[in-house]
Protein backbone atom coordinates (compact mmCIF):
# COMPACT_ATOMS: atom_id res chain seq x y z
CA UNK A 1 0.00 0.00 0.00
CA UNK A 2 2.91 2.33 0.67
CA UNK A 3 3.81 2.03 -3.01
CA UNK A 4 0.37 2.05 -4.64
CA UNK A 5 -1.37 4.62 -2.39
CA UNK A 6 0.54 7.69 -3.63
CA UNK A 7 -0.05 6.59 -7.23
CA UNK A 8 -3.80 6.21 -6.64
CA UNK A 9 -3.89 9.61 -4.90
CA UNK A 10 -1.80 11.51 -7.46
CA UNK A 11 -3.73 14.42 -8.96
CA UNK A 12 -6.93 13.40 -7.13
CA UNK A 13 -7.88 17.03 -6.45
CA UNK A 14 -8.46 17.41 -10.20
CA UNK A 15 -10.38 14.20 -10.91
CA UNK A 16 -12.14 13.70 -7.56
CA UNK A 17 -15.48 14.75 -9.11
CA UNK A 18 -15.13 12.50 -12.15
CA UNK A 19 -17.77 9.96 -13.08
CA UNK A 20 -18.00 7.22 -10.44
CA UNK A 21 -17.80 4.65 -13.21
CA UNK A 22 -14.19 5.66 -13.90
CA UNK A 23 -13.26 6.17 -10.26
CA UNK A 24 -14.43 2.63 -9.49
CA UNK A 25 -11.47 1.26 -11.48
CA UNK A 26 -9.14 2.79 -8.91
CA UNK A 27 -11.30 1.43 -6.09
CA UNK A 28 -10.87 -2.09 -7.49
CA UNK A 29 -7.08 -1.78 -7.26
CA UNK A 30 -7.38 -0.31 -3.76
CA UNK A 31 -9.59 -3.19 -2.57
CA UNK A 32 -7.19 -5.72 -4.07
CA UNK A 33 -4.35 -4.22 -2.05
CA UNK A 34 -6.32 -4.34 1.21
CA UNK A 35 -7.26 -7.97 0.59
CA UNK A 36 -3.62 -8.88 -0.04
CA UNK A 37 -2.62 -7.21 3.23
CA UNK A 38 -5.44 -8.61 5.38
CA UNK A 39 -5.93 -11.90 3.47
CA UNK A 40 -9.67 -11.32 3.67
CA UNK A 41 -11.75 -13.40 1.27
CA UNK A 42 -13.00 -11.93 -2.02
CA UNK A 43 -16.56 -12.23 -0.74
CA UNK A 44 -15.84 -9.89 2.20
CA UNK A 45 -17.92 -6.67 2.12
CA UNK A 46 -15.90 -3.62 1.10
CA UNK A 47 -17.07 -1.61 4.12
CA UNK A 48 -15.76 -4.36 6.40
CA UNK A 49 -12.40 -4.34 4.64
CA UNK A 50 -11.99 -0.63 5.37
CA UNK A 51 -13.14 -0.85 8.98
CA UNK A 52 -11.03 -3.89 9.89
CA UNK A 53 -7.85 -2.65 8.19
CA UNK A 54 -8.39 0.99 9.28
CA UNK A 55 -7.53 2.06 5.72
CA UNK A 56 -9.66 4.91 4.41
CA UNK A 57 -11.66 4.62 1.17
CA UNK A 58 -10.16 6.51 -1.76
CA UNK A 59 -13.16 8.87 -1.82
CA UNK A 60 -12.46 9.91 1.78
CA UNK A 61 -8.73 10.22 1.13
CA UNK A 62 -9.45 12.52 -1.83
CA UNK A 63 -11.53 14.79 0.38
CA UNK A 64 -8.78 14.84 3.02
CA UNK A 65 -6.09 15.70 0.48
CA UNK A 66 -8.27 18.39 -1.07
CA UNK A 67 -8.96 19.85 2.37
CA UNK A 68 -5.19 20.22 2.83
CA UNK A 69 -5.08 22.27 -0.37
CA UNK A 70 -7.99 24.40 0.85
CA UNK A 71 -6.26 25.11 4.15
CA UNK A 72 -2.99 26.01 2.41
CA UNK A 73 -4.44 28.20 -0.34
CA UNK A 74 -6.95 29.97 1.91
CA UNK A 75 -4.11 31.56 3.87
CA UNK A 76 -2.44 32.97 0.76
CA UNK A 77 -4.63 35.11 -1.49
CA UNK A 78 -1.72 35.64 -3.88
CA UNK A 79 -1.74 31.94 -4.71
CA UNK A 80 -3.02 31.41 -8.30
CA UNK A 81 -5.34 28.68 -7.00
CA UNK A 82 -7.15 31.08 -4.67
CA UNK A 83 -9.55 32.41 -7.32
CA UNK A 84 -10.17 28.92 -8.71
CA UNK A 85 -11.06 27.64 -5.26
CA UNK A 86 -13.05 30.49 -3.77
CA UNK A 87 -14.23 33.00 -6.36
CA UNK A 88 -17.14 33.06 -8.86
CA UNK A 89 -19.55 32.36 -6.06
CA UNK A 90 -20.51 34.16 -2.85
CA UNK A 91 -19.85 31.60 -0.15
CA UNK A 92 -21.60 33.66 2.51
CA UNK A 93 -24.86 33.13 0.58
CA UNK A 94 -24.35 29.40 0.27
CA UNK A 95 -27.30 27.61 1.82
CA UNK A 96 -28.24 23.97 2.13
CA UNK A 97 -31.36 24.57 -0.01
CA UNK A 98 -29.17 25.59 -2.95
CA UNK A 99 -27.07 22.46 -2.98
CA UNK A 100 -28.85 20.88 -5.94
CA UNK A 101 -28.91 24.03 -8.08
CA UNK A 102 -26.59 23.95 -11.08
CA UNK A 103 -24.27 26.93 -11.60
CA UNK A 104 -21.87 27.68 -14.41
CA UNK A 105 -18.15 27.98 -13.67
CA UNK A 106 -18.48 26.97 -10.05
CA UNK A 107 -15.35 27.24 -7.91
CA UNK A 108 -13.94 23.97 -6.63
CA UNK A 109 -15.03 24.78 -3.08
CA UNK A 110 -18.66 24.41 -4.20
CA UNK A 111 -18.18 20.77 -5.16
CA UNK A 112 -16.22 20.16 -1.98
CA UNK A 113 -19.05 21.52 0.16
CA UNK A 114 -21.59 19.37 -1.63
CA UNK A 115 -19.81 16.35 -0.17
CA UNK A 116 -18.85 17.97 3.13
CA UNK A 117 -21.40 20.17 4.94
CA UNK A 118 -18.73 22.56 6.16
CA UNK A 119 -18.74 26.29 5.49
CA UNK A 120 -15.35 27.83 4.74
CA UNK A 121 -15.00 31.60 4.58
CA UNK A 122 -11.65 32.78 3.20
CA UNK A 123 -12.03 36.16 4.91
CA UNK A 124 -11.80 34.37 8.29
CA UNK A 125 -8.43 32.78 7.56
CA UNK A 126 -5.40 34.73 8.78
CA UNK A 127 -3.35 35.46 5.64
CA UNK A 128 0.27 34.48 5.95
CA UNK A 129 2.40 37.15 4.32
CA UNK A 130 6.12 36.98 4.94
CA UNK A 131 7.01 40.67 4.76
CA UNK A 132 10.26 40.31 6.72
CA UNK A 133 12.96 37.98 5.37
CA UNK A 134 13.78 35.49 8.16
CA UNK A 135 17.52 36.07 7.85
CA UNK A 136 17.25 39.68 9.02
CA UNK A 137 15.15 38.86 12.10
CA UNK A 138 17.44 38.95 15.16
CA UNK A 139 17.66 35.70 17.12
CA UNK A 140 15.15 35.98 20.00
CA UNK A 141 16.43 35.72 23.56
CA UNK A 142 14.73 32.51 24.74
CA UNK A 143 15.62 31.07 28.15
CA UNK A 144 14.34 28.28 30.36
CA UNK A 145 13.85 28.59 34.09
CA UNK A 146 14.90 24.97 34.62
CA UNK A 147 16.61 22.49 32.31
CA UNK A 148 15.46 19.43 34.19
CA UNK A 149 12.05 17.75 34.29
CA UNK A 150 9.51 19.52 36.46
CA UNK A 151 8.87 16.29 38.36
CA UNK A 152 12.51 16.23 39.51
CA UNK A 153 12.36 19.69 41.08
CA UNK A 154 10.14 20.86 43.92
CA UNK A 155 7.87 23.91 43.68
CA UNK A 156 10.01 25.67 46.27
CA UNK A 157 13.14 25.28 44.13
CA UNK A 158 11.25 26.55 41.07
CA UNK A 159 9.99 29.53 43.02
CA UNK A 160 13.53 30.34 44.22
CA UNK A 161 14.88 30.17 40.66
CA UNK A 162 12.06 32.48 39.56
CA UNK A 163 13.01 35.01 42.26
CA UNK A 164 16.62 34.83 41.09
CA UNK A 165 15.49 35.67 37.53
CA UNK A 166 13.61 38.70 38.84
CA UNK A 167 16.87 39.96 40.35
CA UNK A 168 18.54 39.72 36.94
CA UNK A 169 15.70 41.40 35.01
CA UNK A 170 15.06 44.17 37.53
CA UNK A 171 14.38 46.89 34.94
CA UNK A 172 12.16 44.65 32.72
CA UNK A 173 8.38 44.81 32.60
CA UNK A 174 6.97 41.42 33.64
CA UNK A 175 4.52 39.82 31.21
CA UNK A 176 2.72 36.48 31.62
CA UNK A 177 0.85 34.61 28.89
CA UNK A 178 -1.29 31.49 28.86
CA UNK A 179 -3.79 29.66 26.68
CA UNK A 180 -6.63 27.32 27.58
CA UNK A 181 -8.80 24.79 25.79
CA UNK A 182 -11.71 23.05 27.49
CA UNK A 183 -14.87 21.34 26.28
CA UNK A 184 -16.75 24.63 26.47
CA UNK A 185 -14.17 27.29 25.68
CA UNK A 186 -10.91 28.10 23.91
CA UNK A 187 -9.09 31.31 24.70
CA UNK A 188 -5.96 33.00 25.95
CA UNK A 189 -4.89 35.77 28.27
CA UNK A 190 -1.82 37.81 29.07
CA UNK A 191 -0.78 40.18 31.83
CA UNK A 192 1.42 43.25 31.35
CA UNK A 193 2.31 45.28 34.43
CA UNK A 194 -0.65 43.75 36.30
CA UNK A 195 -3.01 44.81 33.48
CA UNK A 196 -5.16 41.90 32.28
CA UNK A 197 -6.08 41.08 28.66
CA UNK A 198 -8.45 38.25 27.69
CA UNK A 199 -9.59 36.93 24.30
CA UNK A 200 -11.80 34.08 23.15
CA UNK A 201 -11.05 31.94 20.09
CA UNK A 202 -13.20 29.69 17.88
CA UNK A 203 -13.47 26.29 19.50
CA UNK A 204 -11.64 24.71 16.55
CA UNK A 205 -8.43 26.46 17.65
CA UNK A 206 -5.82 24.18 19.23
CA UNK A 207 -4.13 24.74 22.57
CA UNK A 208 -0.88 25.45 20.67
CA UNK A 209 -2.66 28.20 18.73
CA UNK A 210 -4.07 29.69 21.94
CA UNK A 211 -0.65 29.73 23.64
CA UNK A 212 1.08 31.15 20.55
CA UNK A 213 -1.52 33.88 19.98
CA UNK A 214 -1.17 34.90 23.64
CA UNK A 215 2.52 35.60 23.01
CA UNK A 216 1.81 37.25 19.63
CA UNK A 217 -0.74 39.69 21.07
CA UNK A 218 1.44 40.30 24.12
CA UNK A 219 4.35 41.37 21.88
CA UNK A 220 1.97 43.55 19.87
CA UNK A 221 0.71 45.22 23.05
CA UNK A 222 4.25 45.76 24.35
CA UNK A 223 5.09 47.55 21.10
CA UNK A 224 1.89 49.64 21.22
CA UNK A 225 2.58 50.64 24.83
CA UNK A 226 6.16 51.57 23.82
CA UNK A 227 7.65 49.48 26.63
CA UNK A 228 11.43 49.56 26.29
CA UNK A 229 12.27 46.31 28.11
CA UNK A 230 9.97 43.36 28.73
CA UNK A 231 10.26 39.71 29.62
CA UNK A 232 7.47 37.33 28.60
CA UNK A 233 6.90 34.29 30.80
CA UNK A 234 5.14 31.32 29.21
CA UNK A 235 4.57 27.76 30.41
CA UNK A 236 4.33 26.35 26.87
CA UNK A 237 7.73 24.97 25.89
CA UNK A 238 6.60 23.96 22.38
CA UNK A 239 5.87 27.56 21.36
CA UNK A 240 9.11 28.88 22.84
CA UNK A 241 11.09 26.10 21.14
CA UNK A 242 9.47 27.17 17.87
CA UNK A 243 10.42 30.81 18.45
CA UNK A 244 13.99 29.73 19.20
CA UNK A 245 14.19 27.54 16.07
CA UNK A 246 15.23 29.44 12.95
CA UNK A 247 13.91 26.65 10.70
CA UNK A 248 10.42 26.57 12.27
CA UNK A 249 7.82 26.99 9.49
CA UNK A 250 4.66 27.05 11.59
CA UNK A 251 2.47 29.97 10.48
CA UNK A 252 1.84 31.45 13.92
CA UNK A 253 5.50 31.16 14.89
CA UNK A 254 6.40 33.10 11.73
CA UNK A 255 3.89 35.79 12.68
CA UNK A 256 5.37 35.95 16.19
CA UNK A 257 8.88 36.39 14.77
CA UNK A 258 7.73 39.15 12.44
CA UNK A 259 5.96 40.95 15.29
CA UNK A 260 9.09 40.49 17.41
CA UNK A 261 11.12 42.12 14.61
CA UNK A 262 8.71 45.09 14.39
CA UNK A 263 8.82 45.53 18.16
CA UNK A 264 12.63 45.42 18.13
CA UNK A 265 12.83 48.04 15.38
CA UNK A 266 10.50 50.23 17.46
CA UNK A 267 12.95 50.12 20.35
CA UNK A 268 11.45 47.33 22.48
CA UNK A 269 13.84 44.76 23.94
CA UNK A 270 11.90 41.55 24.57
CA UNK A 271 13.11 38.37 26.23
CA UNK A 272 11.26 35.06 26.62
CA UNK A 273 11.34 32.73 29.60
CA UNK A 274 9.80 29.30 29.99
CA UNK A 275 8.45 28.51 33.44
CA UNK A 276 6.75 25.28 34.57
CA UNK A 277 2.99 25.54 34.96
CA UNK A 278 1.26 25.38 38.34
CA UNK A 279 4.40 26.10 40.31
CA UNK A 280 2.92 28.61 42.77
CA UNK A 281 4.05 31.59 40.70
CA UNK A 282 1.15 33.95 41.39
CA UNK A 283 1.02 35.93 38.13
CA UNK A 284 1.41 32.80 35.98
CA UNK A 285 -1.43 31.10 37.85
CA UNK A 286 -3.49 34.25 37.40
CA UNK A 287 -2.88 34.24 33.62
CA UNK A 288 -3.91 30.59 33.55
CA UNK A 289 -7.16 31.39 35.35
CA UNK A 290 -7.88 34.36 33.08
CA UNK A 291 -7.44 32.16 29.99
CA UNK A 292 -9.86 29.57 31.39
CA UNK A 293 -12.41 32.30 32.17
CA UNK A 294 -12.20 33.97 28.75
CA UNK A 295 -15.56 32.56 27.61
CA UNK A 296 -17.23 35.98 27.90
CA UNK A 297 -14.31 37.91 26.42
CA UNK A 298 -13.95 39.39 22.94
CA UNK A 299 -14.09 36.73 20.21
CA UNK A 300 -11.27 36.73 17.66
CA UNK A 301 -13.31 35.18 14.86
CA UNK A 302 -10.61 33.85 12.57
CA UNK A 303 -8.80 30.63 11.83
CA UNK A 304 -5.16 29.66 11.58
CA UNK A 305 -4.22 27.52 8.58
CA UNK A 306 -3.17 24.50 10.69
CA UNK A 307 -6.35 24.66 12.78
CA UNK A 308 -8.50 24.81 9.65
CA UNK A 309 -6.65 21.79 8.27
CA UNK A 310 -7.24 19.78 11.47
CA UNK A 311 -10.86 20.94 11.67
CA UNK A 312 -11.63 19.83 8.13
CA UNK A 313 -9.87 16.50 8.67
CA UNK A 314 -11.77 15.76 11.89
CA UNK A 315 -15.11 16.51 10.26
CA UNK A 316 -14.40 14.38 7.19
CA UNK A 317 -13.28 11.43 9.33
CA UNK A 318 -16.31 11.93 11.58
CA UNK A 319 -18.66 11.78 8.58
CA UNK A 320 -16.98 8.56 7.49
CA UNK A 321 -17.20 7.07 11.01
CA UNK A 322 -20.86 8.02 11.22
CA UNK A 323 -21.52 6.16 7.97
CA UNK A 324 -19.92 3.05 9.48
CA UNK A 325 -21.83 3.45 12.74
CA UNK A 326 -25.17 3.62 10.89
CA UNK A 327 -24.49 0.71 8.56
CA UNK A 328 -27.00 -2.15 8.70
CA UNK A 329 -26.76 -5.93 8.19
CA UNK A 330 -23.00 -6.12 8.54
CA UNK A 331 -21.34 -8.85 10.62
CA UNK A 332 -18.28 -6.82 11.56
CA UNK A 333 -20.43 -3.85 12.61
CA UNK A 334 -22.04 -5.94 15.39
CA UNK A 335 -18.54 -6.43 16.81
CA UNK A 336 -16.75 -3.19 15.94
CA UNK A 337 -18.35 0.23 16.33
CA UNK A 338 -15.44 2.31 15.00
CA UNK A 339 -12.99 2.37 12.09
CA UNK A 340 -9.75 2.65 14.06
CA UNK A 341 -7.10 -0.06 14.00
CA UNK A 342 -7.44 -2.55 16.83
CA UNK A 343 -4.30 -3.58 18.70
CA UNK A 344 -5.29 -7.25 18.59
CA UNK A 345 -5.35 -7.11 14.79
CA UNK A 346 -1.54 -6.80 14.77
CA UNK A 347 0.05 -10.09 15.88
CA UNK A 348 3.45 -11.73 15.74
CA UNK A 349 2.02 -14.78 13.99
CA UNK A 350 0.60 -14.03 10.55
CA UNK A 351 -1.93 -16.90 10.61
CA UNK A 352 -3.43 -15.53 13.82
CA UNK A 353 -3.95 -12.13 12.14
CA UNK A 354 -5.71 -13.79 9.22
CA UNK A 355 -7.84 -15.91 11.56
CA UNK A 356 -9.10 -12.94 13.59
CA UNK A 357 -9.67 -10.81 10.47
CA UNK A 358 -11.80 -13.45 8.75
CA UNK A 359 -13.75 -14.34 11.90
CA UNK A 360 -14.55 -10.67 12.60
CA UNK A 361 -15.61 -9.96 9.03
CA UNK A 362 -17.67 -13.14 9.13
CA UNK A 363 -16.35 -14.56 5.86
CA UNK A 364 -14.14 -17.66 6.16
CA UNK A 365 -13.20 -20.54 3.88
CA UNK A 366 -15.26 -23.05 5.84
CA UNK A 367 -18.39 -20.86 5.79
CA UNK A 368 -18.16 -19.06 2.43
CA UNK A 369 -16.12 -21.21 0.04
CA UNK A 370 -19.45 -22.38 -1.42
CA UNK A 371 -19.71 -18.98 -3.15
CA UNK A 372 -16.63 -19.80 -5.21
CA UNK A 373 -17.33 -23.49 -5.81
CA UNK A 374 -21.03 -22.83 -6.52
CA UNK A 375 -22.11 -25.56 -4.10
CA UNK A 376 -24.91 -25.46 -1.48
CA UNK A 377 -24.40 -23.52 1.75
CA UNK A 378 -22.58 -25.76 4.27
CA UNK A 379 -24.67 -27.23 7.08
CA UNK A 380 -23.35 -28.00 10.56
CA UNK A 381 -23.73 -31.57 11.86
CA UNK A 382 -26.32 -30.22 14.27
CA UNK A 383 -28.49 -29.20 11.32
CA UNK A 384 -28.00 -25.41 11.36
CA UNK A 385 -26.37 -23.38 8.55
CA UNK A 386 -22.64 -23.12 9.21
CA UNK A 387 -21.71 -19.49 9.95
CA UNK A 388 -19.09 -17.82 12.12
CA UNK A 389 -21.78 -16.89 14.62
CA UNK A 390 -22.94 -20.52 14.78
CA UNK A 391 -19.37 -21.71 15.44
CA UNK A 392 -19.45 -19.65 18.64
CA UNK A 393 -22.94 -20.93 19.59
CA UNK A 394 -23.04 -24.57 18.46
CA UNK A 395 -23.88 -26.98 21.30
CA UNK A 396 -21.28 -29.54 20.26
CA UNK A 397 -18.55 -26.99 21.04
CA UNK A 398 -20.17 -25.79 24.26
CA UNK A 399 -17.80 -27.72 26.57
CA UNK A 400 -14.79 -26.04 24.93
CA UNK A 401 -16.29 -22.58 25.35
CA UNK A 402 -17.07 -23.30 29.00
CA UNK A 403 -13.56 -24.59 29.58
CA UNK A 404 -12.10 -21.36 28.19
CA UNK A 405 -14.83 -19.15 29.72
CA UNK A 406 -15.47 -17.83 26.23
CA UNK A 407 -18.53 -15.50 26.20
CA UNK A 408 -20.60 -14.30 23.25
CA UNK A 409 -19.10 -13.78 19.80
CA UNK A 410 -19.26 -9.97 20.20
CA UNK A 411 -16.98 -10.16 23.27
CA UNK A 412 -14.84 -13.06 22.03
CA UNK A 413 -13.87 -11.14 18.87
CA UNK A 414 -13.55 -7.72 20.52
CA UNK A 415 -10.30 -5.76 20.89
CA UNK A 416 -9.22 -7.58 24.03
CA UNK A 417 -5.93 -9.48 24.07
CA UNK A 418 -7.15 -12.05 26.56
CA UNK A 419 -10.26 -12.73 24.45
CA UNK A 420 -8.15 -12.91 21.28
CA UNK A 421 -5.89 -15.55 22.83
CA UNK A 422 -8.90 -17.57 23.98
CA UNK A 423 -10.52 -17.33 20.54
CA UNK A 424 -7.37 -18.61 18.83
CA UNK A 425 -7.11 -21.46 21.34
CA UNK A 426 -10.80 -22.28 20.90
CA UNK A 427 -10.47 -22.55 17.12
CA UNK A 428 -7.54 -24.94 17.59
CA UNK A 429 -9.46 -27.08 20.11
CA UNK A 430 -12.39 -27.57 17.73
CA UNK A 431 -10.02 -28.28 14.81
CA UNK A 432 -11.13 -25.29 12.70
CA UNK A 433 -7.99 -23.17 13.03
CA UNK A 434 -6.57 -24.26 9.68
CA UNK A 435 -9.97 -24.27 7.94
CA UNK A 436 -10.77 -20.57 8.38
Amino acid sequence: MAYTQPILDYGCSIFMNANKKYLSHLDTIHHMGIRLISRALKSSPVNSLYAESAILPLSVRRRLLFSNIIAKVSADQTNPLFNILFNNYHLNKFEADDINITYKNQPLIYYYQKQNPLYIYPNKIIPIQIVVPPWIIPSPDVNYLINDKKSNISCIEIKNKYLEILQIYTDFTLCFTDGSKTDSNTGFAFIINNENFQYRLPHEASIFTAEALAIFYCIKKISDMKIKKAIIFSDNKSVLNGIDNIQQRNNIIQLIKQEYYFASTNGSQISFMWIPSHSNIALNDKADQLAKNSINSKLLDFYIQDDLKNHLRKNIVKLYNDQWTNIQNNKLRTIKDNTTLWKTSLRKIRNEEILLTRLRIGHTRITHSYLFTKTPHPICTCGFPLTVKHIFECNKYKKFREKLSLPSIEIALSDNENMAEKTIKYMKMINLYSKV
